[in-house]
């Protein structure tokens, strides 16, 4: 939304500061709902953050699913998944405790989220982004993995749509206001009508 100020508004000289030093001040956060020591849930995390990450106004993405595949090349496995969920609960075991995992990961172990920051303000960006990841979500989301996107740009996306709608209405309410008091003053509706549609 920022684009909507001067260069030289503070505001967005402090957007532009923390897109250039820090990869955007709009946070993104994609939750998934299912078992987070699934193998299926944490691969799916994966995928979800490789997809995000082609996307140019995607800086970085962080989740459990990442730290899972670090402890296991730290393993000598390799920087992947592992296909059990014996060996990812043992993985689990070792990171259990650390400050990150509960903003990552629910104490049920049922809720998990990738975190992320979208580089830009410019509102059309943001809505090609929930475009984008709503298709995804729609050909990616199970019963078993539900996906959900949160964050900065649903929001404004959300808010804009709300705004539309609500001027729509605001104008079809106007504009029957203007029918209903011209036709009283005329005494008919119809000629109300008339008036208000033909008559220059």
């Amino acid at each position: 939304m920022s684009e909507y100020l001067k260069k030289d508004n503070p505001t967005r000289v402090s957007e532009d500061i923390m897109q250039k030093k820090f990869g955007g001040s709009q946070p993104v956060f994609v939750v998934f709902k299912g078992d987070m020591q699934s193998p299926e849930v944490l691969k799916m995390m994966i995928k979800t953050e490789d997809y995000m990450e082609q996307y140019s106004e995607i800086s970085t993405t962080q989740s459990v699913a990442d730290l899972i595949e670090e402890m296991n090349d730290v393993m000598g496995e390799g920087k992947n998944i592992p296909d059990s969920k014996d060996k990812i609960e043992d993985l689990w075991f070792l990171l259990d405790g650390q400050d990150i995992m509960p903003q990552l990961v629910s104490g049920d172990l049922d809720e998990g989220i990738i975190q992320s920051k979208f580089k830009s303000s410019d509102s059309e960006k943001m809505a090609d982004f929930v475009e984008y990841m709503n298709t995804f979500i729609k050909e990616n989301s199970t019963e078993n993995c539900t996906i959900q996107l949160t964050g900065m740009p649903s929001v404004y996306v959300k808010m804009s749509d709300s705004l539309l709608q609500s001027q729509f209405s605001s104008l079809v309410l106007a504009l029957l206001f203007v029918l209903v008091i011209v036709g009283l003053l005329l005494r008919s509706f119809w000629k109300g009508q008339y008036c208000a549609w033909y008559r220059n």
